[in-house]
Parts: structure tokens; C-alpha cells; sequence
């Protein structure tokens, strides 16, 4: 075998291989297309290479623009000796195959010392689709590949596709899409900029803004220029003279010796600084490059270059490294599946369950956020915490929060913590979504009472042990707020066993231990896992339901012990209608239920029932949930006289079932004549409610009025 190739892969010629490759060797044998016609080692690299032709089938109308592809074409198949394990590479064999016009190829042999090109047979993971499909399948896929050349399907018209490197020396990380937007604002056609770059042990990254000497960061070269290059990458880049192809390559001297009278220091003692240099090309190509948001394609390289001697460029040795996009909002988006426009988020507590609620909707493109704590990261927290790692000790939460967030974007997103646990009311007065993660009754029970709060209103809790996650979204203008809609869930042990053994069951007593501080440092007993199983369904509620008209309460059941029974449930929670009492208590009733008995007011004689519901005396509220017309009610001559039949039995189901959560709270009555006033018979009825420690709410409804009177 007599090539350029078989010559820089110093290829010697062998009689036989090993019996781990006899598969491939026979899935070839049977592949028609494929004409295997000898083996080979490798003087520079381990493993088996195989001589063999491919026979392509020509489209009647000629190949797709005209290249110089040949009915039969030259391939090297290498195998490497971890084979199967590692799916074989295809090199071309042809010295003067057209590589500067054809896509999908990689630059060097992954996991090899090999730096040919060879064909890039499938966008995800090769080694894996080959240990599913096998070798017959593989060569069907060589086949497939140069059928794509010929008719065009491999050049897409959308996009253009980049060469992809193998065997970089490692990764340099940059937001190319404001680089690229620098350099479309550039009055200038072509020019350099010299930036500032950070190493860290695994990769470089290029920051935003210009270099200056004397700081923590190292000099990055970017040249570029704004005429179209449309060839691809067509011989391994390992001097600057493969460069010359590209236009950027010709400002690329002028930018080194620009750098080296304004910044070479010749008494510098940092052999990096004096021996090499980081650049950056980039390329206009005809088309958005795909998988990036432009159309530069941006070429990475490490330079050496001795600033002493100040060589010419062209024989400098350059070491490839792969040019990823640092992340940022589109591509997370993009990934996450997120691609819709988003509100501000303030998280309320960022601890183990709000940290998490926080990172994940930064994860998904939520990246103006306000985060409020007041406590500072213990070491027991990084069992649960979002943020894991012992830096953080003694941080604020929130601003660990904001420096975790604020390492995947960069400084210029909207993120900040605030180490606090309150806040004023100007900080709310927005259209963003405030989502309380605190646990705290003193924040719900303010929350609810402030009127100042416009935002939407997310309140997240984890009860029963860590089995019971509920979430509460409020609906329009804060109605139902948090705290109708969790009585509303107490309500619901009626008819869901869960709930009601939640409110019913006594706290275990290894439910809390002591670490630390006084009283503020308990915490719960429970493994991460589940506090992120709860938190991971957050999001996705908010993002599906924060902006419905009523409200929305999601419960999520999960019981590490019985992963069997476990379930998510939804519930709409429609409007309340809410009144005031001369003696300062606020009344709470579900709209439909209200419109319901206002129609029975209509009705001639008068009709009576009990409230159930909650009291919260801090609140001073009273939270209907349901009601009870005794069937045995007495009514005539206008009047009613309230009956007793399966009264006290209702109200023992539904304070048995809620754990005394829901009681009896109250009773109604209607007027027929449309007058809220009380009548005689109804003040000596309130003289007969007992005088209790409890408050007991007497309502009258007519004609689409009510009275309530609080008596204490």
C-alpha cells in the first residue's frame, strides 16, 4: 500500500491478526460494497488496520457539486485493540480526495495517536452505537456514508457543519456568541482583539473584556476576518502554515507582534508567557455554523512561539483544543426544552429544599433571580443542600447560591443573593414569581396579610416524614392565597386516605436531632433523595401553572419504602369571596359555594346550615371549606328551626379525618325577605352560642348578601 497515509502511519504489511477482530474480518467478507484486500500494523499506534475499497453507487444525474469522488474509493479501517469496545475508524486512503468540500469528518482517531481525517458515521456516541448494532451494521454505514456524499445529503442546506477534533489537548470554554456579536459591531473587516484568559486544571476559559498584564488572567489572541471561508478543514492542523487557507490567517502575524511590543516582558520568569500563546481564529463561514447561534466557526489553538527570538509564524508548532461555548440562557434553554419567555423569580429561604428549587429553574433558563436567607451553610447542611461543597461553609446561603449559580453563567445574570430573611414590600412590587420555601408559619401567615404582595405567590412544603410534598400556586390578584389552599388540602383527608393519615399519625421521635447552636439548627431527619424528588416537580408546576386564573395545588406522595404506592395529584382551587366583620375577623368562602347557598336565599322559607373550616386567630380569618343543611331542618311559616340529623356524626368524620384541622366553625342562615339584619330570633340566638375560648361565625345570606357576626 503506496499512499501519503500508509507513509505518515508508517503501515507495515501482516499475513494474519488476532482472533478478536475475526468478527469484523467476516462481517466484511459478506458485505457486497466493501472489498477487503489486506491487513496492516502500525509502527506509531497499536491495534489492526485494514486495506479494502468501497464501491459506491453513482447517481445518473453525477455526484452532488461536481467532486472528484471515484465509483471506488481507497478506505484504511482501524481497528483498536480494545475492539469491540471501541467502534473501528475509517480513514480515507485517497492522497487527493476533495476533504476541503466534504462535511463530517473528525480530526484525528479518538483515544489514538492517529491524526488522520476519517469519517464521522454518526453524531452521538460511536463506540456505543456500535456495541448495540455490530459490525455488519457498521459497514452498512461506511456504505450509507459515501451514498450521503454523492447525492448531497451529507451537506445540509440549514447549516454548516465543522470538522470535529479528537485529539485536542484540552478545551477552551468562551462565550463565542458575544464574541461573535463583538466582531459583526467591529467597523473593521478584519482585526484582533486580545482577551483575557483563566486556566483551571481541566480547561481554559476565555472571560469577557479586554487583557491587561500584571493580573490573574493569561493573553488570548482572537483574529478574525469578515470574508467568507467555505471550504472545511481539509489536512491536520499542526503548524500555522495549515492555516493559511482561512482568511483570519493573515492578520494572525500583525497580532502576535502587536501583543509582543505592548505586553512581552523579557525578564518574565513564566515559560508559558515566554514560549507560547493562546489564539482563537475565527471563520465566516457561507452559513450558521451548526450547533452554534452564528456564523463564524471559532478554531482554538495553543501557539508555541518563543517571544525571545519572535520567529516567523509558519513553522510554530499549534496544539488543537476543542472550542466549546460557555453556557449560557439559550443553550440552556435549548437543552432543558424551556424556549419561553420567563418572569423574575425571588426564592424565599434557600435552604436544602429552596436551593434546589432555585438551581433547577436556573437550569432552566430562570436566570433573574433574587434569593433570600438569613442563615449562614454548616457542615451538616451539605447533606441536603443544593451546593455540596466545603467552600461554602459558613457563607450565607443565598450568596453561595448566587456564586454556585453565577459559576455556570458568569457575573452578568441577574442572580443575587440577599442575606436576609424578610424583606420590604418594594422588593415584591413587580410581576415576578415569589416562591416560599421557608417552612416558616410566621412568613405564611405575613404573607398572607401583607396586600403589598402583587406577585404570584408559590408556596412549597414537605410533610409526613418527607412522604408528603405539596405545592401551592395561587391563583390571580392572591385568590386563593397559601392559606385557603392549604386548608383546602386538611379538607381533602375527607376523601384521600393519604392526607389523612399525614394528619392523623403522631411525629416520630427520631423525626428531629440536635446539631448544633440552640433550637434554630434541628433539622429533619431525611436523606437527599427525597427532598429533591419533591423539589424536581417544582418547576415544572410553576411553569405549567403559574399563570392560571385560580389556584393550583399539587400534592407529591413518595414513600422510599413502598415506590409502588407512589403518585402525583392535581387539584384546581377555585375563587374565594371574602368578607370583613365589624369585630376585625376576615371571612373566607369558596365563590361557588357562596353562589349556591345565595340561590337557596331565594327560596321562601328560610333555610340553615353549619360551616366547616379553620380559624387562625393570628390572621384573625376564618377559612370555609364545606357546609351542612341537616336533612331534618324544620322549616315553615317562613322560618326555619335548625335540625340535628347526622350533625354530630359529620362533625365527627371531618375532625377525625383531618386530625382537628377542619371543625365545626360556624352556622348560616338564610333571609327570604333579602335583609342582612339580624331579627330578634336571631339575637337571642347568638345569646344561646356558648362562650367559649373559640371563636363561632353566625352568618346570614340574602339575596346575594351576607352578614357575619363573630362571636366570642
Amino acid at each position: 500500500m503506496k499512499n501519503k497515509v500508509s507513509e505518515r502511519l508508517k503501515l507495515k504489511y501482516v499475513d494474519s491478526c488476532k482472533s478478536q477482530y475475526k468478527e469484523f474480518l467476516q462481517a466484511l467478507e459478506v458485505n457486497p460494497t466493501i472489498n477487503m484486500s489486506g491487513l496492516y500494523e502500525s509502527e506509531i499506534e497499536n491495534g489492526l488496520f485494514i486495506e479494502a475499497e468501497v464501491i459506491i453507487s453513482m447517481p445518473t444525474g453525477g455526484v452532488y457539486n461536481n467532486l472528484d469522488i471515484r465509483n471506488k474509493e481507497k478506505i484504511l479501517i482501524f481497528l483498536n485493540p480494545e475492539y469491540p469496545l471501541i467502534a473501528p475508524a475509517v480513514i480515507i486512503a485517497r492522497d487527493d480526495f476533495p476533504f476541503s468540500f466534504v462535511p463530517h469528518l473528525n480530526m484525528g482517531v479518538s483515544k489514538s495517536k492517529i491524526k488522520e481525517l476519517n469519517l464521522c458515521l454518526y453524531r452521538g456516541d460511536i463506540d456505543e452505537w456500535f456495541y448495540e448494532h455490530g459490525d455488519m451494521a457498521f459497514c452498512d454505514l461506511i456504505n450509507e456514508w459515501f451514498s450521503d456524499l454523492v447525492n448531497g445529503e451529507l451537506i445540509k442546506e440549514d447549516g454548516f457543519e465543522c470538522v470535529r477534533i479528537s485529539n485536542s489537548i484540552g478545551i477552551m470554554v468562551a462565550d463565542y456568541e458575544m464574541l461573535e456579536q463583538r466582531i459583526v459591531n467591529d467597523t473593521r473587516e478584519k482585526g484582533h482583539y486580545i482577551l483575557p484568559l483563566s486556566i483551571s486544571r481541566c480547561y481554559a476559559k476565555v472571560e469577557n473584556g479586554d487583557y491587561s498584564a500584571g493580573g490573574q488572567h493569561w493573553p488570548c489572541i482572537l483574529v478574525f476576518d469578515k470574508r467568507v471561508n467555505a471550504e472545511y478543514i481539509s489536512d491536520n492542523l499542526g503548524v500555522v502554515s495549515d492555516l493559511r487557507k482561512f482568511y483570519s490567517y493573515q492578520s494572525l502575524n500583525h497580532a502576535i507582534q502587536k501583543y509582543r511590543n505592548i505586553y512581552y516582558d523579557p525578564n518574565s520568569q513564566e515559560p508559558l508567557l515566554n514560549n507560547s500563546i493562546f489564539i482563537i481564529l475565527a471563520v465566516k463561514r457561507p452559513q450558521q455554523v451548526i450547533g452554534n447561534f452564528g456564523q463564524f466557526e471559532f478554531l482554538a489553538f495553543c501557539m508555541e512561539f518563543d517571544f525571545s527570538q519572535n520567529p516567523h509564524i509558519d513553522n510554530c508548532k499549534i496544539k488543537n483544543m476543542s472550542a466549546l461555548q460557555s453556557l449560557n440562557c439559550k443553550i440552556t434553554e435549548r437543552l432543558s426544552g424551556t424556549q419561553f419567555e420567563k418572569e423574575d423569580i425571588i426564592v424565599w429561604g434557600c435552604g436544602a429544599l429552596g436551593s434546589k428549587v432555585s438551581m433547577e429553574l436556573a437550569r432552566m433558563g430562570y436566570l433573574s433571580q433574587t434569593l433570600y436567607d438569613n442563615d449562614i451553610l454548616m457542615p451538616h447542611n451539605l447533606v441536603r443542600h443544593e451546593i455540596a461543597s466545603e467552600y461554602a461553609i459558613g457563607l450565607n446561603k443565598a450568596k453561595a447560591l448566587e456564586i454556585e449559580i453565577k459559576s455556570m453563567y458568569g457575573d452578568d445574570i441577574k442572580v443575587s443573593g440577599v442575606d436576609n430573611s424578610s424583606f420590604s414590600c418594594e422588593n415584591m412590587l413587580n410581576n415576578g414569581i415569589l416562591i416560599d420555601c421557608t417552612a416558616s408559619e410566621r412568613n405564611l401567615n405575613w404573607s398572607c396579610m401583607n396586600n403589598d404582595i402583587k406577585n404570584r405567590f408559590v408556596r412549597c412544603e414537605i410533610f409526613m416524614e418527607g412522604k408528603l410534598g405539596a405545592v401551592f400556586i395561587e391563583g390571580k390578584n392572591r385568590n386563593p392565597d397559601a392559606y385557603d389552599m392549604r386548608v383546602d388540602l386538611w379538607h381533602r383527608a375527607v376523601d384521600n386516605e393519604v392526607i389523612k393519615n399525614w394528619l392523623s399519625q403522631d411525629t416520630e421521635e427520631n423525626m428531629e436531632f440536635h446539631i448544633g447552636f440552640g433550637c434554630s439548627s434541628d433539622t429533619m431527619v431525611l436523606d437527599d433523595a427525597t427532598i429533591s424528588n419533591h423539589a424536581s416537580i417544582i418547576p415544572h408546576c410553576i411553569n405549567k401553572y403559574s399563570q392560571l386564573d385560580g389556584g393550583t395545588l399539587i400534592i407529591n406522595y413518595f414513600n422510599k419504602d413502598a415506590l409502588e404506592n407512589n403518585f402525583i395529584k392535581v387539584f384546581t382551587i377555585g375563587k374565594y369571596t371574602s368578607w370583613k366583620s365589624e369585630e376585625g375577623w376576615t371571612i373566607h368562602c369558596p365563590s361557588k359555594m357562596i353562589e349556591w347557598l345565595n340561590r337557596i336565599s331565594y327560596e321562601r322559607t328560610e333555610n340553615m346550615g353549619i360551616w366547616f373550616g379553620h380559624i387562625n386567630e393570628r390572621l384573625k380569618r376564618f377559612t370555609i371549606v364545606d357546609t351542612y343543611i341537616p336533612e331534618d331542618n324544620k322549616r315553615s311559616g317562613g322560618n326555619v328551626t335548625g335540625g340535628i340529623q347526622r350533625v354530630a356524626e359529620k362533625i365527627k368524620q371531618i375532625k377525625g379525618s383531618t386530625g382537628g384541622m377542619i371543625d365545626y366553625i360556624g352556622e348560616w342562615h338564610t333571609h327570604p325577605n333579602g335583609s342582612i339584619m339580624p331579627s330578634e330570633t336571631d339575637y337571642k340566638a347568638f345569646e344561646m352560642v356558648g362562650k367559649g375560648n373559640r371563636p363561632f361565625l353566625m352568618s346570614i345570606i340574602a339575596h346575594n348578601n351576607i352578614g357575619n357576626w363573630v362571636l366570642q
